[in-house]
């Protein structure tokens, strides 16, 4: 069963008189590969965070998954 579980917003992190793009912005601004990307940095970040796996592990998948991919560009 997943358990849920509260990630604070990070606003404190933003410097005083600066402002951090907004979600609905975000989506507006940035095309669909640089949110997918977005996307993507945030959960690695967040799952690191928590201790669900290393970067090491993180690294070692996306190495697995290019070995793949690029072995079946070739075969094609």
């Amino acid at each position: 069963m997943a358990t849920a579980v509260r990630v604070p917003q990070g606003e404190s992190q933003v410097p005083q008189g600066e402002r951090l793009i907004g979600y609905e912005e975000a989506l507006q601004q940035l095309s669909g590969d640089e949110m997918f990307r977005a996307m993507l940095s945030a959960m690695n970040t967040l799952l690191i965070g928590k201790g669900l796996y290393t970067a090491e592990e993180f690294r070692f998948q996306i190495r697995q998954v290019a070995q793949k991919r690029l072995a079946q560009k070739r075969a094609a």
